[in-house]
């Protein structure tokens, strides 16, 4: 790999998975599909997606790092809409970015580098109260990241499942009739959903968060 070429990578695990009981496999089969779901997401953004570790635990190595923070919002709206029992499943979520030394596609979790580091780092030592982080080793960057971080914590924490799904399907590129259809209510109850969601914060962030990147490249 290139000596300065940045990427980012993607450390995740499921908030209180034990709660799920005797539903934990399908939390984690839910998880998985998720996972799975990425390959339709940015397919040519993603470097590669680890297998399940520790239990409840994932990697995703993003080749773009400037496509991160909404592969991140993706995977978060995909988990938030499903439910079990009544309880969205819901995951931590930290992005490392940096430089990578090594890289196995077939076991991810084993490949190391800035980048693996500090994303390891930032999921480890986040706030029990927080479920978002992102960490460069710029500190510069990492006052506005943070803010991005806080803003994202804000908007998702407070997400219904049905907000969740109408995110998901904007992520992917639907127009709001189209989501209307697909969902099976009006428009303007999909504006009300988005709006709910934070849909107009979460695009800023990503504009943000690619400026952010592209300084950071240089």
């Amino acid at each position: 790999m290139s000596k300065n070429k940045i990427y980012a990578v993607i450390t995740g695990d499921l908030v209180k998975s034990g709660k799920f009981g005797s539903d934990r496999e399908k939390a984690l089969k839910i998880l998985k599909e998720a996972l799975n779901a990425l390959s339709n997401f940015k397919r040519k953004n993603i470097g590669g997606i680890s297998d399940i570790f520790r239990g409840d635990s994932f990697q995703i190595v993003i080749l773009e790092p400037a496509s991160a923070l909404e592969i991140a919002i993706f995977l978060k709206a995909r988990l938030f809409s499903n439910t079990i029992k009544g309880k969205s499943i819901d995951v931590r979520i930290a992005i490392g970015i940096g430089e990578i030394e090594s890289f196995d596609r077939k076991n991810i979790q084993e490949s190391d580098g800035e980048a693996f580091r500090l994303s390891g780092n930032a999921l480890d030592n986040i706030s029990k109260y927080r479920r978002f982080s992102i960490k460069s080793n710029i500190d510069e960057s990492n006052k506005q990241l943070k803010f991005i971080s806080s803003s994202i914590d804000s908007i998702t924490r407070r997400w219904s499942p049905q907000q969740a799904e109408a995110v998901l399907l904007w992520l992917s590129g639907k127009t709001q009739t189209s989501i209307s259809k697909k969902l099976g209510i009006s428009q303007p109850a999909v504006n009300k959903r988005l709006l709910l969601a934070g849909h107009f914060t979460l695009k800023e962030s990503f504009e943000l968060f690619k400026f952010l990147i592209e300084e950071y490249k240089l």
